[in-house]
């Protein structure tokens, strides 16, 4: 006897568009559901956990879970689900820092007040992490290097792209090998050399 074929994500993605049929689709759809998040929970955090508080971080995926199963039906296009989950997250994010934005404007004692960590210790661990990252970006490859550099400064793919004469694809794909090189290295204790 062999196992069953798995679904793919589009068959998933559209069993989640069918969800108000009936009872028997709206269960299919949940086991749709559950395994999209089975196979892409992991890669959801990890995209944002450079871009939200670590003590966010649960907080904002549940809510773009919770987006993806409230725009299945009205949204998703077919397609890839991993570029569809991409585009909640990324709009979810940026909505998020615009509100942000707007309630520190709109509150005269927020501009005031200090944001900064005050703890005695937190500018020498800020400072121990940039001595960190600074020898990680030593032993990187010298383009790779200062695609991070300027992805870090703010620059945009395109820009770098352009400004290297490098295709986006590569550029993407090194900042990721570079992003993964820096992580497992700054998490090593002794913060030996990594080689890529």
């Amino acid at each position: 006897m062999t196992s069953p074929t798995p679904l793919t994500d589009e068959q998933l993605c559209e069993a989640l568009t069918r969800r108000q049929a009936g009872d028997e689709a709206y269960a299919e759809a949940t086991r749709s559901f559950d395994e999209l998040y089975r196979r892409y929970a992991r890669w959801l955090l990890s995209y944002l956990v450079s871009r939200v508080k670590k003590c966010d971080l649960e907080d904002v995926a549940q809510v773009i879970w919770q987006r993806v199963w409230e725009r299945a039906e009205t949204s998703f296009r077919g397609g890839r689900f991993q570029v569809w989950l991409f585009f909640i997250a990324k709009n979810y994010l940026i909505d998020r820092s615009r509100r942000a934005k707007v309630d520190l404007l709109s509150s005269a004692d927020s501009t005031l007040a200090d944001k900064r960590d005050t703890r005695p210790e937190a500018g020498m661990e800020e400072a121990e992490r940039n001595q960190q990252l600074a020898s990680g970006l030593e032993r990187l490859p010298k383009q790779t290097a200062e695609i991070v550099t300027r992805r870090l400064d703010g620059e945009s793919y395109e820009e770098i792209c352009r400004k290297l004469s490098i295709p986006k694809s590569r550029a993407y794909k090194l900042l990721q090998q570079a992003r993964q090189a820096l992580t497992d290295w700054m998490a090593e204790p002794t913060g030996s050399a990594y080689a890529m």
